[in-house]
């Protein structure tokens, strides 16, 4: 490539430079950006200053610099013409115009690359003429001040952009010693977030309630207290104000849970404020002394292909997504070389986050073998090797469950966006390994469609629950990473604690449902046994369930052998409870298996959509010819 012309740095070629700044040759300068804390979103004109060292730089050098994803156009500003680095994808010809500022006669050119999944912006410039002497001064507005302004990301998290210089006659980007980081904060509070969580002696509920901003429900500073309404007001044992997410105020306290089989929320309003909020909804007496409790599965962080640490994913679940439960299942591969050392950090910050009984989180990472799909691997209290699919213990899906099953802890593990499989990856699937598949994440749903997707999986005799999860690459579980409105996945458990053990049993016995992101309730039964029972055929099917959405629903459907057999809609109601008998005959209805099961069977769940379109399913209930 032509060394006086700017690159064009792909991901692969970037994060090939990222992963051997670890060697620590970094090139002699230090970087700082003005301002260095800004509110969630906000349009600034964003001013790096660059002080070089021993070392100059002169024709024929690149400066890179990488933004975050979530780095947007201003476009209430007039446009510049020039080279676009900033692309708007929703407005074809908009962009932002890169600018810099030497002391001495310098010509530069800048291409600007979106790497892959849009998760970062790479400004690549080329010095084409001049020299910046040693132990001198520079600066660069990553958008022209006179033109289209940048807002910042719109998720309360410390942007890193990484800076980095290639020498001309190198081969490596070497990264600034010192980067410039931008520390973003929840902006203007708009309503109260609040979670309430049934503890397990049932008489009591905790609650979190933070105030949030709209850009990203991220929690902000604002610190007044929030009011329940009159009629909740002696429900309230305590409500304390605690530093939360980033410093920003969480109250946490305790709630009287009444005796009454219907189910019911919170809500909140600061008349001074305006700030209004209400909680999930609970139902106490729904699952036989269980509760449901909400968290995210899957989960991208910096060291794989995304942005943000490992501290700021496990801090937004617990404080600012107000999560019960959460697992990294990081993609390594990306940004670093993985080694023990990023094992050992990953295992300890996921032990400094967890509080049986208030915040459970799980050791997980994410397999990445493309013949036969992505598998994510979650141990439970005992955290196991690391296998992936470059080591040559774990370079297939027969070799990892392999490996995996012979450390003798336990470990599981679950497929991931299904639809995506090759022919012959369900083949590979492992029963004592693979209890729950994710029918939900940032890829879409998986439940229908194709031969590999989740119906097609249930036909053939395989015995899944289902859970979701966002797999966001920003650190944000639990958030969609495509914006505050778009559905991803969440994953919900039945359990009678809240602890590492617990909620493990109840995942391997696929007590547990999805929903692309709200905290709908769903209880599912046949013959009055929970969903992921599998239950002899007794000459009777009863099916019934119960639905507490967060929108009113829009239809309700029960599911049986892929085909709807009873649904339900204009409903109305935010509510609905429903039970029935199969009247079909078993034999005439039974499937039978193609996979190495002698039985036939037949299979229920539930399905639901709310009018705001967000869905939930349910683990299904197989009921066997000859028993269990």
């Amino acid at each position: 490539m032509d060394s006086l012309k700017p690159n064009d740095l792909i991901t692969k070629t970037w994060f090939s430079h990222i992963q051997r700044w670890n060697e620590g040759n970094y090139f002699d300068a230090i970087a700082n950006i003005t301002p260095d804390v800004a509110g969630a979103k906000q349009a600034c004109v964003w001013e790096i200053t660059v002080e070089t060292g021993e070392a100059c730089l002169e024709a024929g050098d690149h400066i890179a610099i990488e933004f975050s994803a979530g780095w947007k156009l201003d476009n209430a500003r007039p446009l510049v013409h020039g080279t676009n680095v900033f692309q708007d994808q929703q407005v074809t010809g908009r962009g932002a115009t890169v600018k810099f500022e030497f002391k001495d006669e310098v010509k530069v050119e800048s291409m600007y690359s979106s790497n892959r999944y849009n998760y970062s912006h790479v400004i690549d410039t080329v010095i084409c003429s001049g020299t910046v002497p040693p132990n001198s001064t520079f600066k660069i507005w990553p958008a022209d001040p006179i033109g289209t302004l940048l807002r910042c990301p719109w998720f309360a998290q410390d942007a890193i952009i990484n800076i980095a210089v290639l020498k001309k006659g190198s081969d490596l980007y070497r990264r600034l010693k010192q980067i410039p980081v931008l520390h973003v904060k929840g902006g203007m509070p708009r309503l109260w977030k609040s979670s309430v969580t049934i503890d397990p002696s049932h008489d009591l509920a905790s609650i979190k309630v933070i105030a949030a901003d709209i850009e990203n429900l991220n929690p902000t500073d604002y610190d007044k207290k929030p009011n329940p309404l009159p009629e909740y007001a002696d429900d309230f044992l305590e409500l304390k104000k605690q530093d939360g997410y980033k410093g920003a105020c969480i109250w946490k306290g305790k709630i009287k849970v009444k005796d009454q089989v219907e189910p019911y929320r919170f809500e909140f309003l600061n008349r001074e404020s305006g700030l209004y909020g209400r909680s999930n909804p609970i139902a106490p007496s729904l699952y036989d002394g269980m509760q449901v409790y909400f968290g995210d599965l899957h989960g991208q962080c910096y060291k794989s292909y995304g942005i943000g640490t490992e501290e700021e994913y496990f801090a937004w679940a617990k404080d600012g997504e107000l999560l019960d439960f959460v697992a990294p299942a990081n993609h390594y591969g990306g940004r670093v070389i993985f080694d023990h050392i990023h094992r050992k950090d990953l295992i300890e910050v996921c032990d400094q986050f967890y509080d049986p009984g208030n915040f459970v989180t799980f050791y997980s990472y994410e397999w990445n073998g493309h013949q036969y799909g992505h598998r994510n691997v979650y141990y439970s209290e005992t955290p196991g090797e690391f296998y992936l699919s470059s080591d040559e213990r774990a370079n297939s899906i027969d070799k990892l469950h392999d490996t995996l099953g012979k450390q003798g802890i336990k470990v599981m593990t679950i497929p991931h966006h299904v639809n995506k499989f090759k022919d012959g990856s369900w083949a590979r699937h492992n029963p004592q390994l693979e209890r729950v598949v994710e029918v939900c994440s940032l890829w879409g749903n998986s439940e229908t469609r194709g031969d590999q997707c989740v119906q097609a999986a249930l036909k053939r005799g395989y015995r899944l629950g289902v859970v979701g999860g966002t797999d966001t690459h920003m650190s944000q579980a639990g958030r969609s990473p495509l914006g505050i409105y778009d559905p991803a996945g969440l994953s919900v458990i039945i359990s009678d604690k809240l602890d590492r053990e617990s909620l493990w049993e109840s995942l391997y016995n696929r007590r547990c449902y999805a929903t692309t992101g709200e905290k709908i309730i769903l209880d599912f039964r046949v013959n009055d046994k929970m969903m992921g029972s599998e239950l002899p055929y007794s000459g009777k099917c009863t099916i019934s369930g119960r639905v507490i959405g967060t929108n009113p629903l829009q239809t309700v459907e029960v599911v049986r052998n892929n085909e709807v057999i009873k649904r339900f809609e204009y409903i109305n109601s935010e509510t609905l409870e429903f039970s029935f008998d199969d009247q079909d005959d078993f034999l005439e209805i039974a499937l039978t298996p193609e996979i190495d099961l002698k039985e036939k069977f037949v299979f229920y769940y539930l399905r639901v959509t709310q009018k705001d379109y967000h869905w939930a399913m349910s683990s299904p209930v197989w009921i066997l010819e000859n028993g269990v």
